[in-house]
């Protein structure tokens, strides 16, 4: 009735099309907007000289055959924000970013600074007694897990105890959680990742990313002391948090003294 019934043909191609198709946002409504897929970053290596001098000192590790292994790890070479050379390394590398490093040393002699970059987990050790030292946890770790800890955080926990948080490398910090607890002094403590805030490397405040920021724009800012022109790593200022208002921001913005971070934990279920 009223004109020619479509084929079967028609129909499935129709349906396709449909099943695909996106309704609009309602009138007055923005489109929803799609995060961008988070990257897992692998290991690398930043090497540092004068500007003249990059291409020869690239030129010079490819023709070494010292560094045929380091070729076979590099994923890629690109320019860091300040210039550096950056050799990223691929996933399935066979030789750590530090080893490749001291033998790239060894080549290039003086005249090139470098360093190795390499993921890390931050690890917590829980249910310390208030007496224990960092050396005694050290000590502990070493003994149990075969591993060294550089450098140790601790605080004040629940009912006289003590956390401590430190960090490594994701080869040794799995030797750690493998073990799940380490036995200091008289206490068997548990040990698990911390999943630390992450913060909008825009505006440094917690709670989204960079790619959906609307607030002012300080990542040229100092996160010691609030100021542009230098890093928070060489500065001797007095510090100033840059998200935390009034007379409360006498700390380093989004460090472990800053109550932002503070209750970004506990939203975590990561601080009592």
């Amino acid at each position: 009735m009223g004109g020619k019934a479509p084929t079967w043909v028609e129909v499935v191609k129709s349906k396709k099309r449909d099943r695909g198709r996106k309704e609009p946002p309602a009138p007055g409504k923005p489109a929803p907007t799609k995060a961008p897929k988070r990257r897992s970053r692998g290991e690398a290596i930043v090497i540092k000289t004068e500007e003249p001098k990059y291409a020869e000192v690239l030129k010079g590790m490819r023709a070494n055959a010292q560094l045929q292994d380091l070729g076979d790890d590099v994923k890629s070479i690109r320019r860091t924000r300040t210039g550096e050379m950056l050799l990223i390394l691929k996933k399935s590398a066979k030789t750590s970013s530090s080893a490749h490093m001291a033998a790239a040393r060894q080549v290039l002699g003086e005249g090139v600074t470098m360093r190795a970059l390499a993921p890390e987990v931050t690890i917590q050790c829980k249910e310390l007694d208030e007496f224990t030292t960092e050396d005694e946890l050290v000590a502990a770790i070493k003994k149990e897990c075969n591993v060294m800890v550089a450098k140790i955080l601790m605080r004040k926990g629940p009912q006289g105890t003590k956390v401590a948080t430190f960090k490594l490398p994701m080869t040794e910090a799995s030797k750690v959680l493998q073990a799940g607890k380490v036995k200091v002094n008289w206490s068997v403590c548990p040990l698990s990742v911390v999943n630390r805030p992450e913060a909008c490397f825009k505006c440094l405040q917690f709670g989204h990313k960079s790619w959906a920021c609307k607030g002012p724009d300080r990542s040229k800012l100092c996160r010691r002391c609030g100021t542009e022109g230098h890093k928070a790593a060489g500065c001797k200022e007095k510090p100033k948090c840059l998200i935390c208002p009034g007379s409360s921001n006498g700390h380093v913005t989004g460090g472990f003294a800053c109550p932002l971070y503070k209750r970004e934990l506990v939203n975590k279920g990561q601080w009592k």
